[in-house]
């Protein structure tokens, strides 16, 4: 398994709107090739982390293209790091 860890800024008064829209994301990736599971996590103060698992590192490779694409089309207000933390999972419990 392989995932990514991503961090956002968003303002305050946007951090429920999109929190609501991400749940249209996490969705839409739920039907993609070899995805495991997706989390968003409330860091406070605006911040926002997510955590992306799929099977296969190509998978997580596409996961990532379509969270762009879809981040572009519905939450330009998202303010991304350039690029997430990712790496192959080597000890995992539960989920």
């Amino acid at each position: 398994m392989h995932a990514s860890i991503g961090r956002y800024a968003a303002s305050r008064e946007a951090t429920a709107e999109i929190i609501q829209d991400a749940r249209q994301l996490a969705s839409a990736l739920s039907h993609a090739p070899g995805f495991i599971s997706y989390a968003l996590l409330d860091l406070g103060e605006g911040a926002l982390a997510s955590i992306s698992v799929f099977e296969s590192r190509p998978e997580l490779d596409d996961g990532a293209r379509l969270i762009d694409t879809w981040m572009a089309e519905h939450l330009a207000g998202w303010s991304a790091r350039p690029s997430p933390e990712v790496g192959e999972i080597v000890v995992q419990r539960g989920m």
